[in-house]
């Protein structure tokens, strides 16, 4: 697995998966940020905390924005928005580092996931 550019802009967004964040935080250069986006449960066990301190990477959180939700499914049903063109790219948890680097080695990418299992 490679390594992540450094980055004062968010170089890893992921679900409060912490398999997920837990690889993509392990695949940033220092000085780099991870922001988990979604409600995590209350505790989550393995926080790698030594490492983002060791690196001095940021760890950002953010939750949603109020009632996003049901106007953005609504763009989505109707067809207002073109999910299809907005998802560019998907990687298996192996490949963390590769879906954290498509942006910045392909600008085409505009929206990476990463599945922490397969399917």
């Amino acid at each position: 697995m490679g390594e992540c550019p450094a980055t004062t802009t968010p170089a890893a967004r992921t679900l409060p998966q912490p398999a997920a964040l837990w690889e993509g935080i392990r695949a940033l250069k220092p000085a780099a940020r991870a922001t988990v986006v979604g409600q995590a449960a209350p505790g989550v066990d393995g926080l790698p905390l030594a490492h983002p301190q060791r690196w001095e990477i940021d760890l950002v959180t953010a939750f949603r924005h109020t009632h996003a939700f049901p106007t953005s499914l609504d763009l989505a049903a109707t067809g207002q928005v073109d999910l299809d063109g907005i998802l560019t790219g998907r990687f298996s948890l192996s490949d963390t580092a590769d879906a954290l680097q498509a942006p910045a080695k392909d600008p085409a990418h505009l929206k990476v996931v990463v599945r922490p299992s397969a399917g």
